[in-house]
C-alpha cells in the first residue's frame, strides 16, 4: 500500500522471491519524478533565490512551512521504476484505491476495506509503505526532548537554534528532515546535508581542534561555553541572494570575524609591496 518509490521496491523484491504483487495507491495515477523536490530547489541557477528567501530573517515559520509543503509534493516514483512495474507480469498496480482498513479472515488471510466499501483480497502479506509524520510526530526521542526541554513546533517540525541545537543552550544537533525549518525543503537530500554540518562543523570546530588534535586540555564546562558562544553567532546569520551573481551571500557564521581580518591582513600587504 503506498505510491512512493519504496512501494515499487517492495514489489520488486516481492517478484524476486516468486510472489505475486498488488500495488494500492490512493492517487489516481502514480506521480512520475526523478526526484522527490521540486527541481527549482536543486538547481545551480534556481536554488540560490529560493533558499535565500527561505531563510530570509522576514520569513516566519509558519512562512518556511508553507514553503516547505509546497516544495515537497509527497512520494514519487522515478521513471525507471515506473517502467519496471509497467513491464512486470506478477505485479498489479491498482491506483484510485484508499485502504481504510483491514481484516483477517479463520485462514489467516488479510483482507483490505476501501472507503468506498469494497474489499480486496485474500493476501498473504500486507506491507505499509505509506511514510510517517512529519518532523517530530510520534517520535519516542524527540518526545522525550519535548518534555525535558520544550521547544516550538510548527507542522510537526520543532523550531531549532540556527545552529541546529534544540536549543542555544542543548548540545543536541538536529539535521535531516527533522531540521527542515531551519535548513529548507532539501533538508534530508545532499545540499542540506552539506549545509547541516557546515553549521555543525563551525560550533563545535574549535574545541574539537583543542582537545583533539592540538593536545590540549580542555574542561568539559570551558567547551561547552565556547560551543555555546560559537552557536549564539549564528543567531546573527543572514542571507541574501546576489542577483548580478546569482549566488548567495551568507553573514554571521562564527568563521566569518576572522576570516575578514585575515582578508584585510592580505590587502593591506599587497598595498605594501609585501
Amino acid at each position: 500500500v503506498g505510491g512512493g518509490l519504496t512501494s515499487a521496491h517492495l514489489c520488486f523484491a516481492a517478484e524476486r522471491h516468486g510472489a505475486a504483487c498488488t500495488l494500492l495507491a490512493r492517487r489516481d495515477a502514480l506521480r512520475v519524478s526523478q526526484y522527490d523536490l521540486d527541481l527549482s530547489w536543486l538547481g545551480w541557477k534556481t536554488r540560490p533565490a529560493k533558499i535565500s528567501r527561505y531563510l530570509s530573517r522576514r520569513a516566519t515559520p509558519e512562512d518556511r512551512l508553507a514553503m516547505l509543503k509546497a516544495a515537497r509534493k509527497g512520494g514519487s516514483v522515478s521513471p525507471e521504476a515506473k517502467r519496471l512495474l509497467d513491464a512486470s507480469p506478477t505485479v498489479v498496480v491498482a491506483t484510485g484505491t484508499d485502504v481504510a482498513a483491514t481484516s483477517v479472515d479463520e485462514f489467516g488471510k488479510t483482507w483490505l476495506e476501501t472507503v468506498e466499501g469494497d474489499r480486496l483480497g485474500p493476501f498473504d502479506r500486507v506491507w505499509l509503505a505509506t511514510g510517517g509524520a512529519p518532523g517530530v510526530a510520534g517520535s519516542p526521542l524527540f518526545g522525550a526532548m519535548l518534555r525535558a526541554r520544550p521547544v516550538d513546533v510548527v507542522g510537526g517540525f520543532p523550531a531549532l537554534h540556527p545552529s541546529l541545537r534544540w536549543d542555544v543552550d542543548t548540545p543536541v544537533y538536529v539535521m535531516g528532515a527533522a531540521a527542515a525549518l531551519a535548513l529548507g525543503p532539501d533538508a534530508l537530500n545532499l545540499a542540506g546535508a552539506r549545509m547541516s554540518s557546515c553549521r555543525v562543523a563551525s560550533v563545535i570546530r574549535t574545541t574539537l581542534r583543542t582537545r583533539c588534535l592540538d593536545g590540549e586540555t580542555m574542561s568539559p564546562e570551558a567547551a561547552a561555553a565556547v560551543e555555546r558562544r560559537k552557536a549564539r553567532k549564528l543567531e546573527e546569520l543572514a542571507v541574501k541572494y546576489l542577483p548580478s551573481k546569482g549566488t548567495v551571500s551568507v553573514r554571521g557564521r562564527p568563521s566569518d570575524a576572522g576570516a575578514g581580518v585575515r582578508r584585510r591582513q592580505v590587502q593591506r600587504g599587497k598595498r605594501g609591496g609585501k
